[in-house]
Formats: structure tokens, sequence, C-alpha cells
């Protein structure tokens, strides 16, 4: 996907003329301050092309983090709700018009890059270059009820995509779910008795 113009290895010093929304600005306690991730978000709208900026709202309301350079787990930095309140109340500022774009596209909780991608590309409308399928609850967790409890000693399983509605559920498979493997062997018996039982 796009990326975004700049560079992270230098500060960059400019002005926001209207006034910032509440909590825009965090006091990190230790002698300096910080953007919220709500503010990161609008500001990164002024830099980035709309995908681009999609994937941040995916990975500051997601499970994963990769400002490291790699990847790692990590807690929701925020919410959908939050960032759309956020941009809502910031009129004027630079990207607030695309940053309110980009979130209509947004989903909570992805648990990897992957699976962004993913849900992006079965989200976004034809227009952007997806397939203009309803938004699916990401790292949804499913209990295991019924008849169910005989096949399986878990009690819960989290779903990577999940369309309640349509009781569809997607998992999505890195590179050791390949054929023959036992990640694979697994999938498939999960498939069928996902099949089987339904989610229910």
């Amino acid at each position: 996907m796009d990326k975004c113009r700049g560079s992270s290895r230098f500060l960059i010093a400019h002005r926001v003329k209207p006034s910032l929304p509440q909590n825009a600005i965090l006091d990190t306690m230790n002698g300096f301050c910080v953007c919220s991730p709500e503010f990161t978000f609008v500001q990164a709208a002024a830099i980035c092309e709309l995908p681009k900026l999609i994937e941040i709202g995916y990975e500051l309301c997601g499970t994963y983090d990769l400002s490291g350079g790699g990847y790692r787990e990590c807690a929701p930095l925020t919410i959908v709700e939050r960032l759309t309140a956020f941009a809502g109340a910031a009129d004027g500022v630079h990207g607030v018009r695309k940053a309110r774009r980009a979130l209509r596209y947004v989903a909570e909780r992805s648990a990897s890059p992957r699976e962004t991608v993913l849900t992006v590309l079965l989200c976004l409308p034809y227009g952007l270059g997806g397939y203009g399928i309803e938004m699916p609850l990401l790292s949804h967790r499913v209990d295991v009820v019924g008849d169910a409890r005989k096949m399986t000693s878990k009690k819960y399983c989290v779903c990577d995509l999940f369309w309640p509605k349509a009781n569809l559920v997607i998992e999505y498979g890195g590179r050791s779910r390949t054929p023959g493997s036992s990640a694979y062997r697994k999938i498939r018996c999960a498939a069928t008795r996902w099949r089987r039982w339904g989610t229910r």
C-alpha cells in the first residue's frame, strides 16, 4: 500500500491554528508531552495516502505494534469511537477530513498486519479497490456450547474475522499453516467442527 511521505528519523515543528480538542496532548509525567493516539491519527492524515492511513487506524486500534521495526503484541492504544469523536471535534485541523473518511473503514482488535490487509481488502468499497463486504468483528470470542463441547476441551474460540449475521468465520493462516503441517491439520479439523456445529 502507499507509504507516508517524510521520515520518522527527525522532528518537524509546526503550529496548529485552530484550538485542539481536549486530550490532544498527553503529559508523560517524565518532563515532556506527546500527542495522543487520536491526534496522531489526524496528523498522519495530513501526510499519508488513504490506504496507509486506514492501516494506521487498524494498528492504533489493534493488538499489535510495528513501531520498533518488528512485530509485537500489545493492548490497543485507542478505539474507533475515540478516534471518531476526536476527528469530529477537530474542525479546521489539517488532515481531519481525510481522517474522518478513513475511519469509515477501520475495525478494532486486528491481531496482525496480515489480518488488517485481509480485512481492508474484503471491506473497502469497490471504488477503493476492495470487495465492499460488510465489516466483520475481529478477534471475536465465540463460546463453545451445546454438543460442540464434546468435540473440544476449549471453552471458547477466538475468530480472526467474524460476521455475526452470516454466522461466518475466516481464519487467517500464516506460513506455518501449509498443507501437510500440523497447524494446517488442526485448522482443517476445526473447520470441520465449525461446519458441523456452527458458531452458536
